[in-house]
Parts: structure tokens; sequence; C-alpha cells
């Protein structure tokens, strides 16, 4: 895993460092990091898309015909790694995505926490420095069409030798929706436990933002605003720009609100 570039061959897509990033969570796994001031990585072998750590299959074929197997059975390495790789997984916009809260807060409760890639990836360098034998990254995901669009064929001649850990920078095209930024975390020799593994984080200097649900009711607002209040993050804290309490039209009087 080990390569001669600063920066990995999987991680080189990366956001400017003041890009903004957001994990929206349900109010339980927002009050967990609170408590734990620990940012959490799951492992990929856990999360619940099939095609996670997957080769396209072209590349698949590829790395299966008779001439490559002799040198090195890469699917099955890959396959291997899916035991030893955690994930970290934000959505890249300026903006709020009425999808997100959605998909990862439904219902009207829920809280959205912003930050920017510089922050999180300063985080993983500095655990980094704990354990030089494993690899730590982070970049945006390439979305890519496993079943019709290979990666290797689209290699220029000039491009430098693809890496074998390259599928879990991956996601499939139909997750294109999420504009995912993941920071990563590989150990090349051992395995990594169920748990995943917990990044110490100043949660003062990391998170930028809190957000709740932009349908939530008072009760909620007001649960939210205790928690932060109780770590010391009550200045933190906006109301969502999709929540109708700040909508600038006055729908009964037909114009809008000065």
């Amino acid at each position: 895993m080990e390569s001669n570039d600063p920066v990995h061959p999987i991680f080189r897509n990366a956001p400017q460092p003041e890009a903004k990033l957001w994990r929206y969570l349900s109010f339980a796994k927002f009050a967990s990091l609170l408590h734990s001031q620990q940012l959490h990585f799951t492992p990929v072998d856990h999360l619940d898309d099939h095609f996670e750590g997957a080769w396209p299959r072209t590349d698949l074929q590829y790395w299966t015909s008779e001439r490559m197997l002799l040198a090195f059975n890469v699917p099955a390495f890959t396959e291997d790694m899916r035991r030893r790789v955690v994930a970290s997984c934000w959505f890249e916009s300026p903006h709020e995505s009425a999808a997100m809260w959605r998909l990862y807060a439904p219902g009207n409760e829920g809280v959205a926490i912003a930050t920017t890639f510089g922050k999180l990836d300063n985080l993983i360098k500095t655990a980094a420095k704990a354990k030089p034998m494993w690899l730590f990254g982070a970049a945006r995901v390439t979305y890519i069409d496993h079943a019709n669009v290979g990666w290797i064929e689209e290699l220029g001649a000039d491009e430098r030798r693809l890496n074998v850990l390259m599928p879990f920078m991956f996601k499939n095209i139909s997750y294109e929706h999420e504009k995912e930024v993941r920071a990563l975390i590989i150990s090349s020799m051992e395995e990594i436990g169920s748990n995943g593994i917990d990044l110490p984080v100043s949660l003062n200097e990391f998170i930028d933002e809190i957000v709740d649900n932009p349908f939530c009711q008072t009760w909620f607002t007001e649960a939210v605003a205790g928690v932060a209040e109780h770590y010391g993050l009550e200045s933190k804290r906006r109301r969502s720009s999709l929540s109708p309490d700040v909508f600038y039209m006055d729908r009964k009087q037909g114009r809008g609100n000065s």
C-alpha cells in the first residue's frame, strides 16, 4: 500500500480544504457523537451496499483471466481487505439536501452536522501518526456503472499504475445523488473488529454547524438545544434553511415577508 506520491492513488480526487461536508444523523447517533467525542468509522463489510469493495464486471474479468491470476489474485485480495477497511461517509455540498434529510434522518427528527474537508482530512492525518503502517486518507468517491463500465479500460496509457484498493473508493452509479466524500482507514496486517474504529475529535473545533430537521416539532428543537448547550456547542446551532419557519413568503397574504 506504500506510495512515493504524498497523496495515495485512491485519494487523489480530493475536494478543496474549504469544501463543506454534511453528515445527517438520527438524534441517537448525534447524542452518541457528542457524548463519546469520537467520530465513528464503520467496517466496509458492515455497510448495506453489496457493491462496496467490488470491482466492476469487466475489471473482474480482467483480474480473473488466466494470465492475471498467475501473477496475483486481486479479487481475492480485495475481498479479504473488506475486513480491514473502515469508512466515515459525508455529503459534499454548500447547501442542505432535502433528499439526504429524507434518507438519513427520516420522519420529523434528526440532526445534520457540517464541517469542512480540511478538518476531516486533518483529523485522519493526526490519527495516522499513531499507526504508521496503516493507510489513512479521504477523497470523493468515484461513481461507476459496475455492470457495464470498467475502470481499468478507462485508464490512459500514460496514467500511473492502478491501485488494487481502488474499489473502496467506488460507489455504484445509482448512489450518485449522495455526492459522497469518504474517509478511510485501512489496516494492511490485521482485521479490524466488527465495532469499527472511533477517532477522538474536538467537537468545538470540528463541527461548524448543527442543524435541526427542517420539519421537526418544537419539543425536538428544544431537545437538540439542550444537548448542544450541555456540550458547549449552542453557538453552532442554526435553523434549517428548508424550515417553514424561515420561508420568505406569506401565503395567506400572497406576498413576501418584509
